[in-house]
């Protein structure tokens, strides 16, 4: 049914545009005029496909910027997780060495 509506507002355009075309240029007499009007609708669609290039630019812009700002904040993430487990790691290490530390002279002076 939507494909119906749009196929004769398409057509309703076309014979309307048609319709303009031929009061421009037959009954007002002014050919020219309906020139300037042709080109100034060329030159607004233009405007339209540049500015609609420009936002899509702007929006790619956008979208890479939040994906470097999302990779920083892993990047960040790994390495403050990298230093925790180091971080661990190394208390562990220390805590074990003085263990064998104690248990070695507890073996051998008895105290």
């Amino acid at each position: 049914m939507q494909a119906i509506d749009n196929v004769m507002h398409v057509r309703q355009i076309r014979q309307y545009y048609k319709d303009l075309e031929h009061m421009v240029r037959y009954e007002l007499g002014m050919p020219d005029l309906w020139v300037e009007i042709q080109a100034e609708r060329d030159k607004l669609i233009e405007e339209a496909k540049v500015i609609a290039k420009l936002q899509q630019a702007a929006e790619r812009q956008e979208e890479l910027k939040r994906q470097e700002k999302r990779r920083r904040i892993k990047e960040k993430v790994h390495i403050y997780i990298a230093t925790l487990i180091a971080t661990v790691y190394v208390c562990t290490f220390t805590w074990f060495l003085t263990w064998l530390v104690e248990y070695d002279r507890e073996w051998r002076w008895g105290y």
